[in-house]
């Protein structure tokens, strides 16, 4: 099923062109989302902002930016109703870069929507638009065991896109890497061209 959701604002938007949310009969018994086997199973498509990213589960995704249409939240919620894992994807806007620098964008970003203030306790990398770029690993308590990875990433135009994923210990490390995983590898600018 496809659908459409546009979110207006900044000449950006968002279009959710899978399916609207993530339904029950698409959760595991553990309570997280099942993952294709293989390349030949299904994934879902999605963009924002004018970049576009696949994910191998269904995603609920929403508008959470102060200004409607600056930033979206995609994410997996269990049976029990509470979430699992939060991708939030945001373009960090021109006034912002002119007063911030990047690791100040960087840092504001990451708790702004992944609430979190102390400093990474590793750096992992991951290549986004075909460059490998590092980013920030941590494990959170607040407001329940999470892993959180963060990444500003500098688009081909030159634009600075803040990546961040929150995964709760209910879904299994493996299940959230080959989500992060997929969305990073799939990561495009202007995907319709």
């Amino acid at each position: 099923m496809q659908a459409r959701l546009l979110l207006g604002a900044v000449a950006s938007g968002l279009m959710l062109l899978a399916g609207a949310g993530c339904s029950p009969q698409n959760i595991s018994q553990n309570g997280s989302a099942p993952l294709p086997a293989n390349k030949s199973e299904k994934t879902f498509t999605y963009e924002a902002f004018n970049f576009g990213f696949q994910s191998p589960v269904e995603l609920q995704v929403k508008d959470v930016g102060a200004v409607p249409g600056t930033a979206v939240s995609a994410g997996i919620m269990g049976v029990d109703g509470k979430l699992k894992l939060n991708a939030v994807f945001s373009l960090i806007d021109e006034t912002t870069r002119q007063v911030l620098n990047k690791e100040q964008a960087f840092q504001d970003a990451k708790a702004t929507y992944l609430g979190i203030y102390k400093p990474a306790t590793e750096h992992p990398a991951r290549v986004f638009f075909g460059r490998q770029m590092a980013g920030d690993k941590q494990t959170t308590a607040i407001p329940a065991p999470a892993t959180a990875e963060s990444y500003l990433v500098e688009t081909p135009q030159g634009q600075w896109l803040f990546v961040g994923v929150k995964y709760h210990s209910a879904l299994p490390a493996d299940e959230a890497e080959k989500i992060i995983s997929l969305m990073a590898a799939t990561l495009k600018e202007n995907p319709k061209l």
